[in-house]
């Protein structure tokens, strides 16, 4: 493929089957250093990465474990547990021991 719109003549396979890859744009040889090919590659990277949600459950993670966030409401100690999973399980096993 070296033409814009060109395509592969046979089934490329990949992790979601078998798929026909088109070309849209072929910048060139050493054309990828350009600040606007860059600007254009990571605004894709990151709209890429804002539609997956397995990708934003682990920014927001990490996120959220580095500022050590906790929560000491009861009624909202599980709002975040999908984040925070090791730090709720120690909560509810601490408070287990403080209601005795």
């Amino acid at each position: 493929m070296t033409k814009n719109g060109s395509y592969t003549t046979t089934p490329v396979k990949t992790s979601y089957g078998y798929v026909v890859i088109r070309m849209i744009n072929n910048p060139g040889k050493g054309k990828f250093s350009s600040k606007a090919v860059q600007k254009t590659l990571t605004s894709q990277l990151y709209t890429s990465w804002e539609s997956n949600t397995t990708v934003m459950n682990k920014v927001i993670a990490k996120v959220l474990k580095k500022a050590n966030v906790t929560i000491k409401d009861s009624d909202l100690k599980d709002v975040l547990s999908t984040y925070l999973s090791s730090s709720s399980s120690s909560t509810s096993t601490t408070s287990t021991s403080s209601s005795n």
